[in-house]
């Protein structure tokens, strides 16, 4: 009854979340499901207020397991016995039923193949032809030869862990997609070209442990999460990610042969989580040297004119509430860690700091 009482889009919003969504910090679908022209915010409040839906006290999106159940039913229901006339495909056993037989269709909009790696099977991307309205789409373990080409311009969210490639296809269409997933790939770079994603809010190539550099950033100017941790082969973030002016979130702990910091991350002026711990190549010399730079830009006594900075913007950086430093074998911390006045949480653990500095007093 309170699924029957619910707009389209509020169904397309419950059906979604119940087939794919389940389990994950909210922040992420609710991105994911504006790019599909969805109001997640005001229609998880619905779904809320009838309980089909609730926010645990992780963030992450709950759902009793007999509603989620039914809206799996709901959607079996739309085709008994064709799995590729329906509109979303979890089960695995459906998912190799219709990409091995070919018999995707149109209906398709979201499609989810999470298999063990000692089942990883190798499809012709052309399976995926059919599939034109595909808007989700989450792979794990699953290699696919052929063009790119094949997969729908519509896509909004790619999740593909364990991409077996070394870069990112250019005839993958990737200009509709909100979110990104590559975590735990074979990436040694990840695209040759710069590429234009203006929608592009969400990247994960953690845990890609071949990945050597990150890729141009000029393009991206949407981009507020950024996900690097684990890449312990990476050692140069580009310069350009000072273009990111929408970046919240940059994780990039364990980045172990990382050895310097580009001068430009003190542009991102929206950045309120900062994770570099256990670098250890960074160690006290790189570590101090951005902290130095970033002293450098918010001293009176050096006109910020002479970088082409207005003071507004450099003090954008003290916009930061969560900086981690673990393990980044540093021997001191500097005095200008009191200019980020917004610092709520600060991990100095497992460093040779003997003392700390009196500006610390200015962080209530």
């Amino acid at each position: 009854m309170s699924f029957d009482s619910l707009d389209d889009e509020q169904k397309g919003l419950f059906l979604d979340i119940a087939c794919f969504f389940v389990g994950m910090d909210q922040d992420l679908p609710i991105k994911i499901l504006e790019g599909c022209s969805f109001f997640p915010k005001s229609g998880m409040g619905v779904l809320a207020r009838r309980c089909l839906v609730r926010i645990d006290s992780d963030n992450q999106l709950a759902m009793h397991d007999l509603i989620q159940d039914m809206g799996r039913e709901i959607v079996r229901q739309e085709s008994c016995r064709e799995p590729g006339e329906r509109s979303r495909l979890w089960c695995h056993e459906d998912v190799l039923d219709v990409l091995i037989n070919n018999t995707g269709t149109r209906l398709v909009e979201g499609l989810a193949l999470n298999l063990p790696r000692s089942n990883e099977p190798e499809l012709d991307a052309k399976v995926f032809a059919g599939m034109s309205r595909l808007r989700l789409l989450h792979l794990s373990n699953v290699h696919l030869i052929g063009s790119y080409e094949c997969l729908s311009r519509r896509l909004v969210w790619l999740c593909w862990k364990s991409f077996q490639l070394k870069c990112i296809p250019s005839t993958l269409y990737m200009d509709n997609m909100v979110a990104i997933d590559f975590s735990y790939s074979s990436l040694e770079e990840v695209w040759r070209e710069t590429k234009v994603l203006k929608k592009l809010k969400y990247l994960n190539l953690s845990h890609s442990y071949f990945l050597t550099k990150t890729p141009d950033f000029t393009g991206l100017r949407s981009l507020e999460i950024l996900l690097l941790n684990h890449c312990t082969k990476l050692v140069e973030v580009d310069q350009s990610i000072g273009c990111l002016k929408n970046l919240l979130v940059l994780n990039m702990k364990n980045c172990q042969n990382l050895c310097k910091l580009p001068r430009s991350m003190f542009l991102l002026k929206c950045l309120v989580h900062l994770d570099i711990s256990v670098c250890s190549k960074l160690g006290g010399s790189a570590v101090m040297s951005w902290y130095s730079s970033f002293s450098s830009l918010v001293s009176l006594t050096r006109s910020p004119d002479s970088i082409g900075l207005s003071p507004a913007s450099i003090l954008g950086s003290s916009c930061i509430l969560k900086l981690y430093l673990e393990n980044c074998n540093m021997s001191y911390m500097p005095s200008e860690i009191g200019s980020l006045v917004s610092l709520e949480c600060l991990n100095l653990s497992r460093n040779k700091i003997s003392n700390l500095p009196a500006s610390l007093a200015f962080l209530n």
